[in-house]
């Protein structure tokens, strides 16, 4: 404080000017508002976290769901793998016992006729060899044979039976393939 001035004299400085006024109680709400702005940004950065712990805990246990349904799947699977092992040591027991080989076709059979069902009980079918042309999104070619009684890119034998699930290939099937390229004749001019 100035030392001409007594303190009775001393004021506490007013704005000199309206626009002054006006511009501090502007300072001030802006303050206030910066103030609000920031506790709702504390609040939805405390909403997020939130969020994304929610969705690592659900992530989580749907990945721990998956793994059950498979170990149940699977385990029902091979319960009925096991009903064809079954199958397979009758029928070698029955070959024992009887030297025959018609008792040793028929066991086989019958293990082929309950592995067939296993597979239709699931879904899984041949792939269809028998008439067809050959497609390379179900068959593998193997061999080509040219043969002129049967179109050109005909199936002629089947080497190893091709499975599908649906509209998966699980294996393709293993085929010869007829090929009847015939040479063009040259025309003499």
């Amino acid at each position: 404080m100035p030392a001409d001035l007594s303190q009775d004299e001393v004021q506490l400085e007013e704005p000199e000017t309206v626009e002054e006024a006006d511009s501090n109680s502007g300072v001030a709400e802006l303050s206030e508002l910066l103030r609000t702005r920031d506790g709702e940004i504390a609040e939805l950065k405390e909403q997020v976290r939130r969020v994304a712990a929610d969705f690592e805990n659900f992530r989580r246990r749907q990945e721990e769901e998956q793994k059950r349904r498979l170990q149940h799947l699977k385990e029902d699977l091979f319960r009925q793998l096991l009903t064809i092992l079954d199958s397979f040591e009758r029928g070698l027991a029955a070959a024992q016992a009887s030297p025959s080989i018609e008792s040793l076709t028929q066991g086989m059979e019958m293990v082929t006729r309950e592995y067939h069902k296993l597979l239709q009980n699931h879904g899984v079918e041949p792939i269809q060899t028998e008439g067809v042309l050959f497609d390379p999104n179900l068959h593998e070619a193997m061999m080509l044979e040219e043969r002129d009684d049967v179109p050109d890119q005909a199936i002629v034998a089947e080497l190893q039976r091709g499975y599908r699930m649906a509209d998966r290939v699980l294996r393709p099937s293993l085929v010869k393939v007829a090929s009847n390229i015939q040479p063009q004749a040259t025309t003499e001019a």
